[in-house]
């Protein structure tokens, strides 16, 4: 693994001795990844809530200038912050995404006319879906995370077309509290078949109506316990907020 414009010793040293995964940091999806946890057995990855090193915290994945520079080519997202109050189960697998300290994850509505297309995990209950996700490493710039993640959660090739939110949650259990970021983009489709690389995790892709997405599905999705997938209801309402304004 290749590490750009950071502690390369501290980075290097950390994955030798099995601290960190950040591969799998980003692969996990964050607040509703319920597999986050299980460990990479290349790098014996920790469990959730294992003592890490404090060299981790100098690991940054989406730096300002680079959200500065994503906002030049694709807009200037509008901004929302929300808060949501976790069980611990939920806590924990928060906590658990939260390698290298990340704190955030790039969420992108591929458009195909009026339909987006939508992931299931394998722990979803029948009928949740909703828009992929997952995180940049260090070494990537945001568009190619976001092409690597499109590529394994959806098999598609995209065109990112605008910057649309940026989201700031605050993920409170008890006294403590994680303020988690969604940075939010549409895209179009190169390429039209969905046929997602990463079976491990996720289970179904399929073409869905915006209309189904905060309907029906969103419904479900704002009735579940798990306060990682009422905060992707929220945001499915958000994102279609945001599209419906003029220009």
């Amino acid at each position: 693994m290749v590490f750009v414009n950071l502690e390369r010793h501290v980075a290097v040293e950390l994955l030798i001795l099995g601290e960190i995964d950040l591969a799998h940091a980003a692969r996990a999806e964050g607040p509703d990844d319920a597999v986050v946890g299980k460990g990479n057995p290349l790098t014996r990855a920790s469990e959730p809530g294992t003592f890490r090193s404090p060299l981790e915290m100098r690991i940054m994945f989406v730096k300002p200038d680079e959200i500065a520079r994503m906002e030049l080519l694709y807009g200037r997202p509008a901004e929302d912050r929300v808060a949501f109050e976790m069980a611990k189960k939920d806590w924990g697998i928060l906590k658990g995404s939260q390698v290298g300290g990340r704190s955030h994850d790039v969420t992108v509505y591929v458009r195909r006319g009026e339909e987006v297309a939508v992931i299931a995990k394998h722990p979803y209950p029948p009928g949740i879906f909703r828009a992929p996700s997952g995180g940049v490493l260090p070494s990537e710039s945001m568009e190619e995370g976001i092409a690597r993640e499109m590529m394994e959660e959806l098999g598609l090739e995209i065109l990112l077309r605008r910057y649309l939110l940026r989201e700031t949650a605050d993920f409170s259990h008890g006294d403590m509290v994680v303020r988690w970021t969604t940075h939010v983009f549409t895209a179009d489709p190169l390429t039209m078949d969905l046929a997602p690389r990463d079976h491990k995790e996720i289970r179904e892709a399929r073409w869905i109506s915006m209309e189904e997405l905060t309907g029906r599905i969103g419904e479900a999705l704002a009735a579940s316990h798990s306060a990682g997938l009422r905060y992707r209801a929220y945001l499915h309402r958000q994102v279609v907020e945001e599209l419906s304004r003029p220009g």
